[in-house]
């Protein structure tokens, strides 16, 4: 993903979910990857403490 030429193209969130590519583990409303490899998935249980 790092090598690819944006000037015409596009990326999706998947793409992101690459191991060393861009990577950070701050997500307000999914599991750290270490817990919930699948970054698509979102914890209800963290969107619940986020809106209470």
């Amino acid at each position: 993903m790092m090598h690819k030429s944006y000037y015409k193209g596009t990326f999706d969130l998947h793409e992101m979910d690459k191991h060393n590519e861009i990577e950070h583990d701050a997500s307000l409303v999914r599991e750290d990857a270490h817990f919930e490899p699948d970054q698509s998935k979102i914890a209800k249980t963290l969107v619940e403490d986020l809106l209470t």
